[in-house]
C-alpha cells in the first residue's frame, strides 16, 4: 500500500517539476518530504493512542480495508490494461498483457503450494519474462508486443535525493494540499493494515504487544527511509518479530527462508536499475494482481463463512468494494459508518438485560397482609423492564418497538429500571 501511494505522490511531484524547474533528485526528496510527513501523522496516531480506540472497530471493517486494499491493486492492475498502458484499450496487446499477468498469478499460486518455501512469485516473474523474450528471439511476433517495466528516464540509476534547491513555497501553493492529502491517506492506511497485522499476531502467534508502540516504532523507521529515498516497509519490525519468536534464538535456528528473500529483495534494489527494462510490464502487473488476491483475508472468500456470518461477510465486501471504486477516503467513511451502525444495532439487540412480565419482581419491604392481598393477584399486571447501555434516539425507538411486542392484554403498568443506562440522549428521554 504504501509503495502504490510512493507512486502516486512522486507522480505528483514528477507533475510540478517542469514548472518549478525539479530536478529527479530534487522530485526524489519532495517525495520524501511527504512520505516522511505521513509517518509523522501515524507516529501521532500512536502517541494520541488512537490505536486503542481502533481496537473498538468491528472486524467486519477492518476485513473491509484489507480486502479494498487488495482489490484496489486489482482494479488498478486491469484498468491499466495489465501494464499494457493507460487509458486501456482491450485488443490483441492488452490480451496478450493479460494472459502473461495471469500466467505469473498462476505459476506463483502453483509454487506456492509445491514449495511454500521458495520465492514463488519472483521464480514465476523470471519464468514468464525468459519465455516472453524466448518468443520475441525465435519469431513469435511478440518482441515488441509487450511494454518494458521501465522506460529511460532521469531515474534510471541509483537516485540519492536533492534538498537544495527545492522552492518549498511555491511547490505548497501549488501541490500543497494534494500532496497533504497523500500522506494522511498513506497515514490512516499504513496504520490500519499494522493494528490488523498486530492482531493477526496476537491470534496466530500468540504474541502480545502495545499497538500505539508499534505505531510509533513503524513510523520512526518509515520516516527515515522516505527522507532517505526509498520506499519504507510496512510492519517491517513486526514481521521480524514473527521471525524471530518462531525460529528461535539460537545462531542456527534461523531458517534460510527470510534470509534469501532479504537477500533478493536487496539484489533487486541494488541491480534492478540495469535489467528492470528487460522485464516485461505485464509479469510486474501479474504480480501485483496476486498480491493483491493475498491482500483480502481468507475468511471473505469461504462460502462457509459467507453462510454462517452473512452480515458480517456483506459488511466487509461493502466497505472493500467502495475502497476499490472510490478510494480509501470512500472507504474511511463508509467503514466509520458501517461501524456507528454494527455499534447502534449491538447496543439496541442488548439494551433489554432482563424482562419480568408475570409479576416475579418483588421488593423485600414488609407489607400487612391485607396490602399483600390485595398485591398478589394483580402482580402479573405489571411489566418489569431492565434496561442497559446508552441510549440514543435508535436505541429507544427499537427499545419502545421490543416493549410494545412483549406486553400482553392484561398489563396496565410499565416500570423501565434505567439503572444501568449511563446517558440519556434527549431525543431517546423524549
Amino acid at each position: 500500500v504504501v509503495a502504490l501511494l510512493f507512486a502516486a505522490v512522486l507522480a505528483t511531484a514528477h507533475g510540478a517539476a517542469p514548472s518549478l524547474g525539479l530536478s529527479a533528485r530534487q522530485v526524489l526528496a519532495v517525495s520524501g518530504a511527504t512520505v516522511a510527513l505521513a509517518f509523522v501523522f501515524q507516529w501521532l496516531l500512536g502517541v494520541l493512542r488512537l490505536a486503542s480506540v481502533a481496537r473498538f472497530l468491528p472486524i467486519s471493517v477492518t476485513h473491509g480495508f484489507a480486502a479494498g486494499v487488495g482489490l484496489s491493486m486489482v482494479v488498478g492492475q486491469v484498468r491499466n490494461g495489465f501494464g499494457a498502458g493507460a487509458p486501456v484499450v482491450w485488443d490483441v496487446r492488452t490480451l496478450w498483457h493479460a494472459l502473461a499477468a495471469l500466467a505469473v498469478v498462476g505459476l506463483a499460486g502453483w509454487l506456492r503450494r509445491r514449495w511454500p518455501r521458495a520465492p514463488g512469485l519472483l521464480t514465476a516473474v523470471v519464468v514468464v519474462a525468459l519465455a516472453v523474450a524466448l518468443a520475441g528471439v525465435w519469431g513469435g511476433g511478440l518482441g515488441t508486443v509487450f511494454a518494458p517495466a521501465v522506460q529511460a528516464s532521469p531515474f534510471a540509476g541509483p537516485l540519492w535525493p536533492d534538498w537544495t534547491g527545492i522552492p518549498w513555497l511555491a511547490l505548497a501553493h501549488q501541490h500543497g494540499a494534494a500532496l497533504v492529502v497523500l500522506a494522511l491517506l498513506m497515514a490512516l492506511v499504513n496504520s490500519l493494515e499494522i493494528l490488523v497485522f498486530n492482531q493477526e499476531l496476537e491470534l496466530d502467534h500468540g504474541l502480545r504487544g502495545n499497538a500505539n508502540q508499534a505505531l510509533r516504532h513503524e513510523s520512526l523507521l518509515g520516516a527515515l527511509c522516505g527522507l532517505a529515498g526509498m520506499i519504507p516497509a510496512s510492519t517491517s519490525a513486526s514481521r521480524s518479530r514473527i521471525v524471530l519468536a518462531q525460529a528461535g534464538t539460537a545462531p542456527g535456528a534461523l531458517a534460510n527462508g527470510p534470509r534469501w528473500h532479504a537477500a533478493i529483495m536487496f539484489g533487486v534494489a541494488a541491480t534492478g536499475a540495469w535489467w528492470l527494462h528487460w522485464v516485461p510490464m505485464a509479469c510486474l502487473a501479474g504480480g501485483l494482481v496476486l498480491a493483491g488476491l493475498l491482500q483480502v483475508p481468507g475468511l471473505m472468500w469461504s462460502p462457509r463463512y459467507a453462510k454462517s456470518s452473512r452480515v458480517t461477510w456483506a459488511q466487509s465486501w461493502l466497505v472493500a468494494l467502495v475502497f476499490a471504486v472510490l478510494g480509501g477516503v470512500g472507504a474511511l467513511v463508509s467503514g466509520l459508518v458501517v461501524a456507528t451502525f454494527v455499534l447502534l444495532h449491538d447496543s439496541a439487540a442488548k439494551v433489554l438485560r432482563h424482562v419480568r412480565l408475570d409479576g416475579e419482581l418483588r421488593s423485600r419491604r414488609l407489607r400487612r397482609a391485607s396490602s399483600d392481598g390485595w398485591l398478589i393477584p394483580r402482580m402479573n399486571q405489571v411489566a418489569v423492564f431492565e434496561l442497559q447501555g446508552v441510549m440514543s434516539f435508535g436505541v429507544a425507538a427499537h427499545l419502545a418497538e421490543q416493549v410494545r411486542l412483549l406486553l400482553q392484554p392484561r398489563h396496565r403498568w410499565v416500570i423501565l429500571d434505567a439503572g444501568r443506562v449511563p446517558a440519556w440522549d434527549s431525543t431517546a428521554l423524549a
